[in-house]
C-alpha cells in the first residue's frame, strides 16, 4: 500500500496535531495538580493563623486582658495540615470521625510537646 504525497501530509499534521494536543492535555493537568496543592496550602496557612488568634483572643479575654502563654503558632499549622490531609484522604462517616478526630489530637499533642521543650 502506498500513500500520496497529500495522504501522507494529512497524516504528518493529525499525528502532529494529536502529539500536541496529548502535551497540552498532560501539561494542564499537572499545572492543576500545582495550583490545587498551593491553593490548599494557603489555606491551611489562613486556618491557623485565624485558628491561632481566635484562641489567643479567647484566652486573653479569659484571662481579664491579660496575656498568657499560648502555643506556637507552628503547633496550629500542624494542628490544621493533620486534620486536612486525615479529611481530604478519607471518606468521612460518622463512624470513623472520632478516630479521625483523636489521631488529629495526638499529632498536635506531639508538636505541642516538641514546642514545649527548651532549645
Amino acid at each position: 500500500m502506498s500513500l500520496s504525497p497529500t495522504e501522507v501530509a494529512v497524516l504528518g499534521t493529525l499525528g502532529g496535531a494529536a502529539v500536541a494536543a496529548a502535551s497540552a492535555i498532560l501539561t494542564t493537568f499537572i499545572n492543576r495538580k500545582f495550583e490545587d496543592r498551593k491553593h490548599l496550602r494557603e489555606q491551611i496557612m489562613r486556618t491557623s493563623v485565624d485558628y491561632w488568634q481566635k484562641h489567643h483572643e479567647c484566652i486573653r479575654s479569659a484571662n481579664n486582658g491579660k496575656l498568657s502563654k499560648i502555643a506556637p503558632l507552628d503547633t496550629y499549622v500542624i494542628h490544621v495540615c493533620a486534620l486536612m490531609s486525615r479529611v481530604m484522604d478519607t471518606e468521612l462517616t460518622p463512624s470513623n470521625v472520632a478516630a479521625i478526630v483523636e489521631e488529629t489530637h495526638q499529632i498536635s499533642k506531639a508538636a505541642y510537646d516538641q514546642a514545649k521543650q527548651p532549645t
